[in-house]
C-alpha cells in the first residue's frame, strides 16, 4: 500500500513537466470581445521566464486554414519580446507553434494549444 500512495503523488508531477514542453515554454492566449457581436480580439503568445524567451529565434504559427494567411512567423524584436501574434475571430480551435532557438543545435520545440476566446 505504502508503494501505490508514493506512485501516485509523483505521477502528477511528471505530468505537469512534461505539459511545459522540456524549456519551459508553453503557449498562452488572451481574448476580449470585439465591437461586432460574436467576434473577439485574440492574442498567441509564448508563456516562459525572461532567460527561456532570449534563447528563442523565432516562432512560426499554424492556424485554422480558414485564415487567409494560416503560417505566420513571428521574429524575435525588442517591441515582442513574448513572440504573440493576434487576429480577430468567432471560433476556438488549436494553433500549432514551431519554435525556433538560437542556438541551432537545439532542436525546435512543437507545441498545440486550443485558443480560448472566453
Amino acid at each position: 500500500m505504502i508503494v501505490m500512495k508514493r506512485f501516485f503523488i509523483i505521477l502528477p508531477l511528471l505530468l505537469v513537466v512534461v505539459s511545459l514542453g522540456a524549456q519551459g515554454i508553453r503557449l498562452n492566449n488572451t481574448a476580449a470581445a470585439a465591437k461586432s457581436k460574436g467576434y473577439y480580439n485574440w492574442k498567441v503568445f509564448l508563456d516562459a521566464d525572461a532567460r527561456n524567451l532570449a534563447s528563442v529565434d523565432r516562432v512560426e504559427y499554424l492556424l485554422h486554414p480558414t485564415f487567409p494567411n494560416p503560417q505566420v512567423t513571428v521574429q524575435s524584436n525588442r517591441t515582442n519580446p513574448t513572440f504573440s501574434y493576434g487576429a480577430t475571430g468567432w471560433g476556438e480551435f488549436e494553433i500549432k507553434a514551431r519554435v525556433v532557438f538560437r542556438d541551432r543545435n537545439k532542436k525546435p520545440l512543437l507545441l498545440n494549444y486550443w485558443l480560448k476566446l472566453r
